[in-house]
């Protein structure tokens, strides 16, 4: 009796191309050649690399994407699996899911020079379309039925309205309504709500251009929010929370608060929020006690309000979660979401000082003695890993009997 070893899928990943983060093997997404999907298997999570910017909930349901400033976009749902791909080289500041979960619309940018949006198809793995703008933008929703992708920005017109599908620019408003930081339609798409630091509420018809109110609210109001089913405007400034009755632009309350993460959802009544203390993260809802969360000197980045929990990831990349509806808690332990775990190993090969882990097609890399693996990347059909010079070969295996 002899082993017949066979061999397939032979893949070789130069280490100067690994340490530049590109991926390997994995087929570029349609119509962007120059990025990758990324996608990893579902017993297997992976934390972002650098800060969480944004949780995208989609409507209804404790399933959500994440983005960050790693390039990545994560897919979660409520049973823990998770699906996520690089779409970006540069860091992702806002996302943006459709009603039905099947689209996203992702800001890319570095801060400087580069204001691009982006649609994929999630399921598809397929960008639709891409724009570049000159000015950052601020705000990045869909309409409610997902026909249009409304996007504020800094410019002297402050807000583009896209055609869903296509991208192509929809012409809407006689008059700029100023810079948009907040842009929803109604659930008819016939009218659409506005609002930035101007304090101008704006209601616009989307049929025909024309206005149909406005209001003069509080200016400057960071973080702006929709909650009591879309009648209350909040956000941040100068130490409070505001909420603004939408339909006239008069200050209902305030909140006293320091730098806060906002992450309730439009059906709440009142406002629920983030803080980053010196004694850590604590969760704050309207005028109640503020309640610690027990997540050690993590501090937080981004949150949102899910249907049965809330989720909050973190400057070094964690995802949290926490119940939504537990009133009588005085603390509470968050559910970690994602890690760097790994949880089978294929195979490990070694440089001498550095280890190299395969497990179920992503690679992890230690390093050095006791380091925690940290992941590299992820999309090899292989179960065999080895270097080569100043590469990485891959390759799969089976074992016959004869």
């Amino acid at each position: 009796m002899r082993k017949i070893y066979f061999c397939s899928a032979l893949v070789l990943l130069t280490l100067s191309t690994m340490a530049a983060r590109e991926s390997s093997r994995i087929e570029p997404i349609e119509g962007y050649t120059q990025q990758t999907t990324v996608p990893l298997i579902e017993s297997l999570t992976r934390k972002h690399t650098d800060t969480v910017t944004t949780i995208a909930p989609i409507p209804g349901t404790d399933n959500f994407f994440s983005s960050g400033k790693d390039g990545f976009v994560s897919y979660i749902t409520s049973d823990g699996l998770q699906q996520i791909w690089q779409i970006s080289e540069i860091p992702i500041k806002k996302l943006a899911v459709d009603s039905s979960g099947k689209r996203i619309a992702a800001y890319e940018t570095d801060g400087f020079s580069i204001h691009r949006i982006s649609v994929w198809d999630w399921e598809k793995r397929q960008r639709l379309y891409a724009k570049r703008f000159k000015d950052a933008v601020t705000s990045l929703s869909w309409s409610a039925k997902g026909s249009f992708l409304l996007v504020g920005n800094s410019s002297l017109e402050g807000i583009t309205i896209l055609e869903g599908n296509s991208g192509r620019y929809k012409s809407v408003f006689t008059q700029s309504p100023g810079m948009v930081t907040l842009a929803l339609t109604g659930a008819s798409e016939n009218s659409i709500i506005t609002f930035g630091p101007s304090g101008n509420i704006q209601y616009t018809d989307l049929n025909n251009g024309k206005e149909r109110a406005s209001y003069l609210a509080e200016r400057d109001l960071s973080q702006p929010i929709l909650l009591n089913n879309n009648l209350v405007i909040a956000g941040y400034y100068d130490g409070a929370i505001y909420t603004v009755d939408a339909t006239s632009g008069k200050t209902i309350r305030t909140y006293e608060a320091n730098d806060p993460i906002l992450s309730a959802q439009s059906s709440d009544r009142q406002p629920n929020w983030f803080e980053n203390t010196e004694d850590g993260i604590v969760l704050k809802v309207g005028e109640n006690i503020p309640v610690p969360i027990l997540a050690g000197s993590q501090k937080i980045s981004a949150a949102a309000s899910l249907d049965t929990r809330i989720v909050f990831g973190t400057e070094t990349g964690e995802l949290y979660s926490i119940p939504r509806n537990n009133k009588n808690s005085e603390t509470y332990n968050p559910q970690p979401l994602a890690s760097n775990d790994i949880q089978h190993i294929d195979d490990i090969t070694t440089d001498g000082t550095r280890l190299f882990i395969l497990s179920s097609g992503s690679v992890f890399i230690t390093s050095g003695y006791g380091a925690a693996p940290v992941f590299a990347f992820s999309g090899m059909n292989a179960n065999k890993i080895t270097l080569v010079e100043d590469g990485l070969l891959f390759w799969s295996s089976s074992k016959n009997s004869s």
